[in-house]
């Protein structure tokens, strides 16, 4: 109970309020029926930084499977490596781009290599930009164990490729997730619109006020 009321109290936490609306009303409605019964607290909750490993670490975790499965073609190989801080937004708009480009999308490099070298059975990533220290994932699944080496090998040796060699050509590209790459694809653009803009534009913020950053830029 005591952490509950220290870290879910309302000192620890931000109201967000969007629309065309009376501020001084909203605000005035959230004191007389919210905040009065509170004190105002300072409290530390700031998530402090992790040091990069010096080097790589591998880690092995089993899951359950059911007793009629084979352990053959049944582990999920993984290549993770930490893209810095939530805070940095072009790091953070990068890898999202780099996300798909990469390895998301139907054909990309990476997935298409390491699907012609036969590791796994399904190739994605995955970018868990929901913390303070967001990372970045590959992932090889329904593959083996012994197949590790190869799966770090093929992911390391085309990235370096791509970086030697290029492989988007600008934003224009029609690999790139971009209204001129969708345009250069050959899709129709009847409009463009964001739904919902204040839902996008809380949860665009929450990675940020999660680590620590109250500000807002619209």
């Amino acid at each position: 109970m005591e952490f509950h009321g220290k870290y879910y109290h309302p000192s620890n936490s931000y109201i967000y309020l969007y629309g065309n609306l009376d501020a001084e009303e909203y605000l005035t409605f959230l004191e007389e029926n919210y905040l009065k019964d509170f004190d105002s607290l300072t409290i530390d909750s700031e998530i402090r930084q992790q040091e990069p490993f010096a080097e790589k670490r591998e880690i092995v975790k089993e899951y359950s499977i059911m007793e009629d499965e084979h352990v053959r073609e049944n582990t999920y190989l993984t290549y993770n490596v930490s893209m810095g801080s939530s805070l940095d937004r072009k790091l953070y708009a990068a890898m999202d781009i780099l996300d798909y480009v990469l390895c998301s999308a139907p054909g990309t490099p990476v997935k298409q290599a390491l699907i012609d070298a036969g590791i796994g059975k399904d190739v994605y990533s995955t970018m868990e930009n929901g913390i303070a220290q967001p990372y970045f994932s590959i992932v090889a699944k329904n593959a083996d164990e012994d197949q590790k080496e190869a799966f770090v090998s093929v992911i390391e040796d085309t990235l370096k490729k791509l970086v030697e060699e290029g492989f988007v050509h600008g934003w224009d590209d029609p690999r790139m997730p971009t209204v001129a790459g969708l345009r250069n694809r050959g899709c129709q653009l009847l409009y463009l619109q964001i739904q919902r803009r204040g839902f996008w534009l809380l949860s665009e913020r929450t990675d940020a006020w999660s680590a620590g950053n109250g500000q807002l830029a619209v």
